[in-house]
Parts: structure tokens; C-alpha cells; sequence
């Protein structure tokens, strides 16, 4: 297996992602925020929205970065044997950004959009934590009885709405999220089949079937497994890309908080109530540059977990 290639792939993904959900938070008032001022066919956007970020882009890629954090956990799995310094390491790198973003959203007191908040974007850390919490704690369990508890977990998120019951938040999103965490194991054993023409084009008709369909657990999973068959390997030249990739985490900490801090400016107001396309684009060049910007300025002041 080339190491080279594949870590190049995944990097793609990686800034694919980082990009899709910067994107999608910009869309957010008209959609999942309930913001009320659009003062056009409201519902109409909205369901663009979900039709290109829930659907097409199977819930703004999220379980795709939960599968990079498991395939690279798992494709290193023996450099991480000292479970107490990797968990030291895992709290420092995730943790803390969570308690410091935290803080600075309390500090700023930052308006609510809709029904959200500016830390609202922060679960997916505390997720992620969890997740490399219970791959450290199921260390020398093999890996096939840990996608077991995957299995079974992502059943129950998917029959609690079939069945009438409710979770809380976070158990909710440990169902939804924890399948593709620990997928990322079989994503790294498989990654030279799944690439394979016969295999990868197979999975693409599947997902494309399944989307058709409307049958979200399904075109959610293949979605994952068509995004590792057909990105490109290739080394990435184009340094805004590499850059976007080095501070991914860093602009997925931000981006959110630039968000709320610009939405309330009269222009933004006006473009949010009257040309929606326009306001979303603005603001996700917005939102980027100054969270991209920030953590190189970071970077340079000696700032290490942005």
C-alpha cells in the first residue's frame, strides 16, 4: 500500500470537506438556523440547501471527517500503544481548542442566529474525542467486534425515528457518527480493493440508487466509500489547497464564530434578506479568509492549537 498516495487522498478529502462545511454554516440561517428575515421563497432555499449539503454531500461530510480521524488512527494504530500519552495528546489537541473557542464565544457574547449559537459547531469535537476515547479504552479488541458496536449503534439511530423514541444530543450523535469513525479501520484494509474500477464504479451506481431512493442510511455509508474510490492520489501543488489542509482544524474552530460576529452587519443583513445566493457566497469568502488568516497569524505569535 502506498502511504504516499493514500495520505494524498485523504488530504483532498480533507479539504473538501473543511470547505463543504464553511459553505453550509454560511447557508445555515435559511436552513437548519430558522432564521425568519429572508423576505423571498424562503423554503425554496432551504430545500436547495438540504437537497446539496444533506444530501448530495451526505450530512455537509461530516461522517467523512469522522472516517479520516479513523483511518488515520487506525492505519498508525501501533504508534499509539502508550494509551495515557495518547490520550494526554488527544485532550490537548481536542479539548483544549474546545474549552478556548468556548470561552472566547462567552466572552464576546456573540447574538444567536435562529435557534443557534456560536459554540454550536463545537459537538464535533467533543464527538471526536469520545470516539479515539473508546478506540483507546477497546485498544485489544479487534477491530471486527468494535464495527459490531458500530453496527449496532447506527441501527438504533436509525430505527429511533421509526420507532417513536428519542436521545439526547449526545447520545444521538454517538449513534449517528461512531459507524463511520471505526469504518475508517476497513477504509484504510480495503483502500487499494475499493479503488479498483469494477468495485469503485459498483459502489457508485449503489449510492447513486440509494440517493434516488431516498434511503439515507444507506446513501450516507456509500457516500464515504465513493469518496475514497474517486479522489484523485496525486500530490496537491496548489498552495492555498495545501495551506487549507494545514489549518483545517484551526478554520473549522473559527469559521463558525466569524460567522455570528459578521451576521449582524447591515450589508450582510440586507444580502441575507434579499439575495441569498449572494449573501452566502460573501459570506463564505468571509468566514475562510479571516479564519485562515487568524491561524496563520496565530501560528507566527507561537499559538500551537489552531
Amino acid at each position: 500500500m502506498d502511504d504516499k498516495r493514500i495520505y494524498n487522498g485523504i488530504m483532498r478529502i480533507r479539504i473538501i470537506a473543511t470547505l463543504v462545511i464553511v459553505a453550509y454554516h454560511c447557508a445555515c440561517p435559511y436552513h437548519y438556523w430558522n432564521w425568519k428575515g429572508y423576505l423571498a421563497d424562503s423554503q425554496r432555499v432551504a430545500i436547495n440547501v438540504d437537497f446539496i449539503f444533506l444530501k448530495l454531500l451526505c450530512n455537509t461530510m461530516l461522517p467523512a471527517f469522522f472516517m479520516i480521524s479513523g483511518f488515520l488512527f487506525y492505519s498508525r494504530k501501533e504508534h499509539y500503544c502508550d494509551l495515557k500519552a495518547t490520550l494526554w495528546k488527544k485532550f490537548d489537541r481536542l479539548i483544549i481548542p474546545f474549552a478556548i473557542i468556548t470561552a472566547v464565544c462567552v466572552s464576546l457574547n456573540l447574538p444567536m442566529i435562529g435557534v443557534a449559537s456560536a459554540s454550536g459547531h463545537l459537538w464535533f469535537i467533543r464527538e471526536l474525542f469520545l470516539f479515539f476515547c473508546i478506540a483507546l479504552l477497546l485498544y485489544r479488541v479487534k477491530e471486527h467486534w468494535i464495527m459490531g458496536l458500530g453496527i449496532v449503534s447506527y441501527g438504533l439511530y436509525v430505527l429511533q425515528s421509526r420507532l417513536g423514541f428519542t436521545t439526547d444530543e449526545v447520545t444521538g450523535q454517538f449513534l449517528m457518527y461512531f459507524i463511520f469513525f471505526i469504518g475508517g479501520y476497513y477504509m484504510a484494509l480495503y483502500y487499494n480493493r475499493i479503488r479498483e474500477n469494477r468495485i469503485r464504479y459498483a459502489v457508485l451506481l449503489l449510492w447513486i440508487a440509494a440517493l434516488a431512493a431516498g434511503i439515507q442510511s444507506v446513501y450516507t455509508i456509500l457516500f464515504n466509500i465513493v469518496l475514497i474510490g474517486f479522489i484523485p492520489c496525486t500530490s496537491i501543488k496548489n498552495k492555498f489547497m495545501l495551506s487549507v489542509n494545514q489549518y483545517s482544524f484551526g478554520i473549522y474552530l473559527l469559521h463558525h464564530v466569524v460567522i455570528f460576529a459578521v451576521f449582524p452587519l447591515p450589508m450582510l443583513q440586507y444580502l441575507y434578506a434579499h439575495h441569498a445566493l449572494l449573501a452566502i457566497t460573501l459570506m463564505f469568502m468571509i468566514a475562510l479568509s479571516a479564519s485562515w488568516i487568524m491561524c496563520i497569524g496565530l501560528k507566527k505569535i507561537g499559538f500551537k492549537y489552531f
